[in-house]
């Protein structure tokens, strides 16, 4: 089981810190009874006295029982973490935290005394304990939580002696009975110190209001009991956050040793093989020398059988590469026959379909076009037209007949033309234009209809207008 560190005065790193929670905590326990016997009304005179000097007017009681309540709140949070940690401990417990706790305790019936005035007066000093009461309850919370999480543990953290070690002998960390080997987590110590500082700084607000109340009672009297219990949750706090910075120390230091203890036995260790190592080489250098000496004869034996299997194989390739030299070249005379034979109708039939295309060319694509020409006879607009074809001529159809308008710079239908064909290919065009007409420039497009369409288009001149 893990366990927490006691505080002594015999441990050098926390002495200082200890005697001075110590003293107080003394201061606490032996001044409480005195003030409890003789402070009653003067005490109560006094908070009230100083309440109407300074102007402050009572809490109301819902107030002032919430921060009643908020104080204990405070103190029961530390009394159970201290409570958990000091469960933990391998010994009969561990000092500081149980110091811790019988503070908490002291503190607790000291608040559960205090007046109406001296409530109202702690409020006034420390208007807000909401931060301070939202750390402890955190760090309870976590405490809690880690306390579950380790089966049959008190909730520190993680073991940190390692797995199994295979050397022999081998060294652990020497830890304290107290502590053991189990540190508690960053968290748990972060969450303690951020509780500490909370508590240093409400000391430091509730100490002014301190001095006052001091000054006021007058030198009969050790301090406030409002003093007292700023300083009692400040020793509270103040032993939670060293017992556990101690126990993590404690496993630092531990684990630091054991890293000692282990690094001196591994130079043993070291040494003792280095020993062994030396006989083992010597071993193995006589090894190797009777196994290269027997791979060099199976070497020697081995390669004359190579030699003797690649003569035979370069003498059986040779003839197999003659064979199939001969082979190839007769393959080739025949190929090389087929070849030139297959070229020569190849080029026959090609020149045969060249000379088609041409003809092709020749004859049929000049067919496709036909050719017009126009005379103009001697009245205006009267014309005679002929239509060919490969010189001979062709009967087509009009498909247009348009005169050009020069004013409007484009071609018109022109209305009712009268054509008479004259014979094949010849044709009469009256244009039924007026006399003395502007019109000059004529455009006619025929069609052909010989299997496919042929087509032909004349744009000509009038001379006699």
């Amino acid at each position: 089981m893990s366990s927490v560190s006691k505080l002594t005065p015999g441990s050098p790193k926390r002495f200082i810190a200890f005697s001075g929670i110590v003293a107080v905590t003394v201061s606490l326990a032996f001044a409480v009874p005195q003030l409890r016997s003789e402070r009653d009304l003067r005490q109560e005179r006094v908070a009230t006295e100083q309440l109407a000097e300074r102007g402050i007017p009572f809490a109301s009681v819902e107030t002032i029982e919430a921060r009643r309540a908020q104080y204990l709140r405070i103190l029961t949070d530390l009394h159970e973490v201290s409570q958990i940690y000091g469960a933990g401990t391998r010994s009969q417990g561990d000092l500081s935290f149980a110091q811790a706790m019988s503070t908490a305790e002291k503190v607790m019936e000291m608040v559960h005394n205090l007046s109406d005035a001296e409530l109202t007066m702690m409020i006034e000093a420390v208007p807000d304990l909401t931060a301070f009461s939202n750390a402890t309850n955190d760090l309870l919370s976590l405490t809690r939580t880690q306390q579950a999480s380790q089966a049959g543990g008190s909730g520190y953290g993680f073991s940190s002696s390692g797995g199994t070690i295979n050397s022999g002998g081998f060294p652990d960390a020497p830890y304290s009975t107290e502590v053991g080997d189990t540190r508690p987590t960053t968290t748990a110590l972060l969450a303690a110190a951020a509780t500490f500082e909370i508590a240093d700084n409400t000391r430091e607000l509730a100490g002014r209001a301190c001095d006052e109340i001091i000054v006021a009672i007058g030198a009969g009297f050790n301090t406030a009991l409002v003093c007292l219990i700023s300083d009692g949750i400040w020793v509270v706090a103040k032993s939670v956050f060293w017992a556990i910075q101690f126990e993590s120390d404690d496993v630092d230091s531990a684990e630091i040793n054991g890293n000692y203890l282990r690094l001196g036995h591994l130079h043993t260790d070291i040494e003792s093989l280095q020993s062994s190592l030396t006989a083992h080489d010597a071993n193995i250098d006589a090894a190797l020398m009777a196994h290269d000496a027997n791979i060099d004869a199976d070497l020697v034996a081995h390669d004359a059988n190579i030699d003797a299997d690649l003569v035979a194989h370069n003498a059986n390739i040779d003839a197999d590469l003659v064979t199939h030299d001969a082979n190839i070249d007769a393959d080739l005379v025949a190929h090389d026959a087929n070849i030139d034979a297959d070229l020569v109708l190849h080029d026959m039939t090609m020149q045969a379909l060249v000379g088609g295309v041409q003809q092709t060319l020749d004859e049929e694509i000049e067919k496709r076009q036909v050719h017009l020409q126009a005379f103009e006879v001697s009245a205006p607009g009267y014309f005679l037209v002929s239509a060919t074809e490969s010189g001979l001529g062709v009967n087509v159809s009009f498909d247009l007949i348009q005169t050009y308008d020069k004013f409007a710079m484009s071609f018109a239908n022109i209305p009712n033309p009268t054509i008479t064909q004259v014979e094949t290919g010849i044709y009469a065009i009256q244009m039924n234009i007026p006399p003395f007409s502007t019109q000059e420039v004529f455009r006619i497009r025929v069609t052909h209809d010989d299997a496919v369409d042929h087509y032909g288009e004349l744009i000509f001149v009038s001379s006699l207008n």
